[in-house]
């Protein structure tokens, strides 16, 4: 099983060098545009994350297609 953009790198940016994580450059996980995508530390995509807002349910965390539920929260 591959993800979208996992394809996507390789097929624009070549193999995926070992160690190397791909990164989304907007922080949207559904954004695989190959200008989005790129190949990172784990330490620079998580700061990626941090310096958007995403990480931790941040303001930015708006740039993800998904919300936060809460307790007692249903998906509807």
């Amino acid at each position: 099983t591959k993800t979208v953009h996992s394809l996507v790198a390789l097929a624009f940016h070549g193999p995926r060098p070992e160690g190397l994580d791909i990164a989304h450059g907007n922080c949207i996980k559904t954004d695989n545009r190959p200008s989005n995508l790129r190949y990172a530390s784990r330490a620079d995509n998580i700061l990626d994350s941090l310096m958007i807002g995403t990480r931790f349910g941040g303001a930015g965390a708006a740039a993800y297609p998904w919300r936060v539920l809460h307790v007692g929260e249903s998906f509807n």
